[in-house]
């Protein structure tokens, strides 16, 4: 997983104000064995400005809140505090901190305690599940670290991963809160169910915390940050799980309000809420939903075993006609117009876009993380959100 050759076990904290940086030291999970990205060399030194770079997530709504770096100094003291303290730090990286942790790790019962085992289920998560994904719909992880301040705020653990923009739960009260951007957050929900993954975390509006749109990226026009165009990722897979999705419908604007039951996955269900992409009008024969769901059954019955990220995409290009396909660089086709005529799908090669059959429509054979980790490589899916 290592993004380098040449691997470094140490490396500087800076905050920007402080006489000196602190060394921290990779820090090993304990009974863990796990691989994680290995910062460029010329990275060994992350600075922290000394103005507004320090921030939580608040009580109730969990919208970002300024920290002081005199008072970050103090998180975890008396255990109560179940929100992190992170940083952007030299523009590309962002640091989650666990202060004080030899005190924290002692009061298995506090919040501040969860806190810190969340980070490490996190990582480990990242470091086990995420490889395939990580740089394009989630950070890259960069492992867990170990600081010692002395007598400033004691032992301190680093989670270090790329800073991947601001969260949904702050733009979702400006003016990026378009249809597109959040269709930008389904199809990348959708990117993340057909790798074999839930991140299981989705079920108050607050939750989007965890949802980074790239709004300030290098050469994103104001209009592209507007329209879809951001990248869009997810963290924070402390409570994430191996996921063979059962859903129906796609994450996407809707002219009918489906049950859960119709939807079949919770998660999918939950965020076509939270995105705001149901109506109150019922599902029946007349909405394309209740087109959809019906062509979905019938499709199914059909051809039955078909795997149903194959399903999602004839569904897709069937009923929703107009909307892109989830994964780029995949073409579908039906040779006939008759409503249940038997998907063709084709693979572009990334070099020259020739067209080589590369992804077979058979259900697979193997654990559902390993079946849709193959799937996902043989679509040629090096940028799922492009």
């Amino acid at each position: 997983m290592s993004d380098s050759d040449s691997e470094c076990d140490s490396i500087y904290i800076q905050f920007e104000g402080c006489p000196q940086p602190f060394t921290a030291y990779t820090w090993s999970i304990p009974d863990f064995a796990g691989l994680f990205h290995t910062l460029p060399l010329e990275f060994i030194r992350l600075v922290i400005p000394k103005e507004e770079s320090l921030f939580t997530n608040g009580q109730g709504d969990k919208r970002r809140i300024r920290v002081r770096l005199d008072d970050a100094k103090y998180w975890g003291l008396d255990g109560e505090e179940g929100s992190v303290i992170f940083a952007r730090a030299s523009e590309d990286y962002c640091i989650r901190f666990i202060f004080n942790a030899t005190h924290v790790v002692r009061c298995k019962e506090s919040p501040s305690y969860e806190a810190f085992q969340r980070l490490v289920a996190d990582a480990e998560f990242h470091s086990h599940h995420l490889d395939l994904v990580e740089g394009k719909i989630a950070p890259r992880h960069y492992g867990m670290w170990l600081m010692n301040t002395g007598h400033w705020a004691g032992k301190v653990i680093l989670s270090i991963s790329d800073y991947c923009g601001v969260s949904w739960n702050e733009l979702r009260f400006t003016k990026f809160n378009t249809e597109a951007n959040r269709l930008r957050i389904g199809h990348t929900f959708e990117v993340l169910h057909n790798v074999g993954i839930s991140h299981s975390g989705f079920s108050l509006m607050e939750e989007f915390r965890h949802v980074l749109i790239d709004i300030h990226a290098p050469g994103l026009s104001p209009e592209d940050a507007l329209n879809g165009i951001a990248r869009c990722y997810i963290a924070d897979f402390s409570s994430a799980t191996i996921h063979i999705c059962p859903r129906t419908l796609p994450i996407v604007t809707l002219d009918a309000r489906p049950t859960l039951q119709q939807v079949g996955c919770f998660e999918t269900r939950q965020l076509l809420y939270l995105l705001k992409f149901l109506p109150k009008t019922k599902v029946d024969e007349t909405t394309v939903v209740g087109q959809a769901l019906q062509w979905y059954h019938d499709y199914s019955t059909k051809y039955p075993g078909e795997d149903n990220i194959y399903l999602m995409m004839a569904q897709r290009a069937r009923n929703f006609p107009h909307l892109e396909q989830v994964h780029p660089n995949v073409c579908i086709e039906f040779k006939t117009d008759s409503r249940l005529c038997y998907m063709d799908l084709t693979v572009l090669t990334h070099n020259d876009d020739e067209q080589t059959p590369g992804a077979s429509n058979q259900p697979a054979e193997t654990t559902a993380e390993d079946a849709t980790a193959d799937q996902f490589e043989r679509m040629g899916l090096d940028d799922p959100a492009a």
